[in-house]
């Protein structure tokens, strides 16, 4: 019998796959091996969710290794204990030290995402191992990517419980939700504020991808009130969301600039004839910069720490001279996301294929993507890269899975380069398509962590 439409939302509910276990496998003299006799312990003063990371741990442990532990509710449970310890430590946020001695292991961590982060890499030694076994030693594990976004996998802006989990375990630490209205989302009516909550109990902040129109200029007399009805609605709405995500084709304003046809795309007509120039959205209008300065403003005033991302892959394709005229106008506090391979020559032969959105073709990166983060980084901007790297693409179409594991690999390594050059540290790593399970998801959490 066919599979049924949607059936592939079974195996992707199956977090723990059960059984990994290879019970003739022993553990070596540098190894401990878990047992029965264990117990799990969770430290007082984690934020809400530390005992469904608890909870996962233990289901884990039951189902994929067939190790059944307690979770001690008092000091009265003797035998070897892994303790999850909340602790101060001095690392950036979700870092975790792990301490495995023959007699007990300490997991510590300052916050929650941090103890998810530390529980998932518990899970993917054992799952390698093929065994309950945890190597001796202690060590501090620190993020190399700050923030690692990602979409829905199981459909745009559906994001139940048992979602919400996977992306955890996949290692992303970001939900980003399309916002086209006040509780509106692709999906229809959502509320927003709960799906905040829900996601901060996997360790994950969440991300505004921001689908609603501001068609206004910012010279208007009653900009800052528009303005404000707007971005500062938002967040006065959604405090908890930790930033918005702004792009150009979905942020066109009546730009005063004459290289651009300053209306909407689709309004972008002269005497029936489509207009030669581009519409705002698609160009580095020279009034841009007072545009987002507008919406800046909205926001700084309702949530001073948000974070602000402008996308500008739309006008990646105009020189450099004209982006850094852009970027030398914004704010400090603006960071700025650049797509890693648009607009790279790809040639076959003597033709010339320019790559466009979300692809795999190109290993290395575009020169608009290095000539952006040098002139960003030179000017004092945070970097952010939408980096397509979750082992799927729109090459073809919504294929859940593109198996070239090495040509993923090439651009980790590019990627690794503009962290060391650039510091760029925040990737957007999917888009509309969402995210599978897959062998370069692994790799990738794996890359995105010190020690690799």
């Amino acid at each position: 019998m066919s599979e049924r439409n949607y059936d592939f939302l079974k195996r992707m509910r199956e977090i723990h796959r059960p059984d990994r276990r290879d019970f003739q496998a022993l553990p070596t003299a540098n190894e401990i091996a878990l047992s029965e006799d264990w117990v799990l312990a969770l430290d007082s003063g984690f934020a809400r969710g530390g005992e469904k990371a608890a909870l996962d741990f233990q289901e884990y442990l039951q189902v994929s290794m067939r190790v059944p532990v307690r979770i001690a509710v008092s000091d009265g449970l003797s035998g070897p204990r892994i303790l999850f310890r909340k602790q101060a430590l001095d690392a950036p946020r979700s870092s975790f030290h792990l301490e495995v001695k023959a007699d007990g292991i300490v997991l510590s961590t300052a916050d929650l995402q941090g103890l998810w982060s530390g529980i998932v890499y518990l899970e993917d030694v054992m799952n390698f191992r093929e065994a309950p076994f945890l190597p001796l030693g202690s060590q501090l594990h620190k993020p190399l990517i700050r923030i690692r976004r990602t979409h829905s996998g199981c459909g745009i802006d559906d994001f139940p419980d048992w979602q919400l989990s996977a992306i955890a375990h996949a290692g992303f630490n970001t939900i980003e939700v399309f916002v086209k209205d006040f509780d509106c989302t692709t999906r229809g009516y959502c509320n927003i504020n709960e799906l905040i909550d829900r996601a901060a109990e996997y360790g994950l902040d969440t991300f505004i991808y921001n689908y609603l129109p501001s068609y206004k200029h910012p010279d208007e007399s009653d900009a800052e009130q528009f303005f404000d009805s707007i971005y500062g609605e938002l967040f006065r709405r959604y405090p908890k969301a930790v930033g918005i995500k702004l792009c150009g084709e979905s942020l066109v304003f009546p730009s005063k600039d004459p290289a651009t046809s300053g209306k909407r795309w689709r309004e972008s007509v002269i005497d029936g004839i489509p207009d030669t120039r581009p519409c705002p959205g698609w160009w580095p209008c020279e009034d841009y910069p007072d545009y987002i300065k507008a919406i800046r403003r909205a926001i700084r005033k309702v949530k001073p720490d948000a974070e602000i991302v402008l996308n500008t892959y739309n006008w990646g394709y105009v020189s450099a001279d004209l982006r850094r005229r852009l970027l030398e106008a914004l704010p400090k506090d603006i960071t700025i996301q650049v797509t890693f391979d648009i607009f790279k020559q790809h040639r076959v032969g003597e033709l010339s294929c320019p790559i466009m959105d979300y692809s795999i073709l190109a290993t290395e990166p575009s020169e608009y993507f290095t000539s952006e983060c040098s002139i960003a980084h030179e000017l004092g901007l945070q970097l952010c890269s939408t980096s397509n790297t979750i082992g799927a693409t729109w090459d073809f179409g919504a294929v859940p899975y593109v198996p070239t594991p090495y040509r993923w690999i090439k651009r980790f390594k590019h990627l690794n380069a503009a962290l060391e050059n650039w510091g760029l540290d925040e990737h957007y790593e999917t888009h509309h398509y969402g995210w599978w399970p897959n062998v370069v998801i692994d790799i990738r959490k794996a890359n995105a962590w010190s020690p690799r």
